[in-house]
């Protein structure tokens, strides 16, 4: 690793807080084809987030994962799921104040609801929903977990599994986490590239293939035009835009992010601007939460950050999580 490689700590940090920024700037231009986002935000589309940058629903379900993992991530199996189903929870009660509400999903809503009222949370997802939140609010699970790939597989899965059953949902849930891991060791993306199926064969209990189709499409489309390759990630709309679902959200995210590997705001803007009336905050947030942690904090503009909603709260969840990883090598 080269002596200017960011610090681990940087990584972490910058994983929590690239990935919120992601899904602030993405936030502005969801649902908006690319004509129209180049006319409200000019011929280069959105550049960077406004004086308030707020977050997303996704940001939200990240931020109640990491506080799980920080205060019950050392518990066996079943007490870490329980603390993230408990933080879950507590995130769906507060969405009753119009505040706090950023567009849930409906499928979130109506697992935890169900959850509320009694329904196992092992029994309380909706079996065939697939949705992009499985994959941009998993990544706590690969800080808190950095390097142990089986348990960041089974966590990530069993995570998806709270609200969303599809097995889709569930491998992209599991992949996200596997590509942040990757993405904290340094290494360079090629090498990602060759190590996530095998321990997604070995530990994701659900099928794998639309998730390992996503990120060879991915892999396989980089220098290609933007609209081009990412066209290609539209299956669940076709025609229409992508990244809905979560092999879509990953697929798309690290096209993203492969397209530019060294450069967090080159990143991120591709996509925010994403073509096709997309779901760019979650294609943002995974775009973001790659290159945070890829390049680490000090890569993203200050400026940037000193505009994001509860960036001293993200900084203080990724020095936790780093922390409580880091208790465990002691």
């Amino acid at each position: 690793m080269p002596d200017d490689a960011p610090s681990m700590l940087d990584r972490y940090v910058g994983a929590m807080i690239g990935s919120a920024l992601g899904d602030a700037l993405g936030r502005l231009t969801e649902h908006i084809d690319y004509d129209t986002i180049t006319h409200q935000f000019g011929p280069s589309g959105i550049q960077e987030p406004p004086s308030t940058a707020l977050y997303t629903d996704d940001t939200q379900m990240a931020m109640a994962t990491a506080r799980a993992l920080v205060s019950e991530g050392d518990a066996a199996f079943a007490g870490v799921m329980r603390a993230i189903t408990n933080e879950y929870l507590r995130w769906f009660d507060t969405q009753s104040k119009p505040v706090n509400r950023r567009a849930p999903g409906v499928a979130v809503i109506d697992a935890l609801m169900r959850i509320q009222r009694g329904v196992p949370s092992a029994a309380a997802g909706d079996a065939g929903a697939n949705d992009s939140i499985v994959a941009t609010r998993v990544h706590p699970v690969a800080l808190r977990y950095r390097g142990h790939q089986e348990r960041i597989v089974e966590i990530a899965s069993e995570t998806a599994r709270i609200t969303h059953g599809h097995p889709g949902a569930v491998s992209s849930s599991a992949a996200a986490a596997l590509l942040v891991d990757f993405a904290l060791s340094g290494d360079p993306p090629e090498k990602w590239l060759k190590g996530y199926v095998s321990p997604l064969r070995r530990w994701c209990p659900d099928r794998i293939a639309a998730t390992v189709e996503s990120i060879r499409t991915a892999e396989s489309t980089v220098g290609w035009d933007p609209e081009d390759a990412m066209e290609r990630h539209f299956k669940s709309r076709p025609g229409y835009g992508g990244g809905w679902s979560g092999e879509e959200a990953v697929g798309m995210g690290l096209w993203c992010f492969l397209s530019s590997p060294n450069d967090y705001v080159t990143t991120v803007r591709m996509a925010a601007n994403a073509y096709g009336e997309s779901d760019t905050d979650g294609i943002a947030a995974f775009a973001g939460v790659l290159s945070g942690a890829y390049n680490g904090v000090g890569a993203i503009p200050d400026d940037w950050i000193a505009r994001l909603e509860d960036a001293d709260e993200l900084r203080r969840l990724g020095e936790q999580l780093y922390e409580a990883r880091e208790a465990e090598d002691a």
